[in-house]
């Protein structure tokens, strides 16, 4: 296997969702068909990645994947969202026309990235909320490919390609040096409002 180190404890059943002051990031791996298009979200706490949320699909046209991301900008609250994918310019258009700020995933080398993907396992520093099947599917079914160094046997991948695997990686590029720490409150904040108020 590529990911041996993917173990019982990596999956949380009780991984909160994001609160509106922290970062979330997203990735994106196109794809249309046999590959899936796979968006992750994460965030990073304590040093921990997140992946609190995934989206899969096939045959899916880039106005759908954008839709998918505003939904759940909007129902999550998301005030501090960005992301990168796959290089595909016009789909990257799409996104930024649409207001959800995306630019290019970092795709050098590609087996750097499994070995961070296999360190932040090892260290207990990733964590995945289950109803992020198609990554953990992913990970749990990846075999290194025999006769190419680094590279996953994709003859292995009945569904098509690795996209979750793929997108994991753009993301752990993105999120293993971030974290935003939550604002301290101002408790002055309530009086001030009620001074301007008053003095209008």
């Amino acid at each position: 296997k590529a990911y041996p180190e993917l173990a019982a404890h990596h999956i949380d059943y009780d991984m909160p969702f994001p609160e509106p002051w922290q970062q979330v990031l997203f990735a994106i791996d196109w794809g249309y068909h046999p590959s899936a298009t796979c968006v992750l979200f994460a965030y990073v706490i304590n040093g921990e990645l997140n992946v609190f949320d995934e989206h899969y699909e096939m045959e899916e046209t880039p106005i759908f994947t954008a839709a998918a991301i505003e939904s759940r900008r909007s129902n999550l609250d998301l005030r501090r969202l960005i992301g990168v994918a796959d290089h595909e310019p016009a789909r990257i258009v799409e996104l930024t026309n649409r207001g959800i700020d995306c630019s290019n995933a970092d795709k050098v080398n590609t087996m750097g990235a499994r070995m961070q993907i296999k360190e932040a396992l090892y260290f207990k520093r990733i964590k995945f909320h289950p109803r992020c099947k198609f990554v953990l599917r992913d990970l749990d079914a990846a075999t290194w490919d025999s006769k190419k160094d680094g590279e996953l046997d994709d003859s292995q991948c009945t569904w098509g390609h690795f996209d979750g695997e793929a997108t994991l990686r753009y993301l752990i590029r993105m999120l293993s040096t971030i974290e935003v720490e939550k604002p301290a409150e101002n408790p002055h904040s309530a009086y001030d409002t009620a001074s301007a108020a008053a003095h209008r």
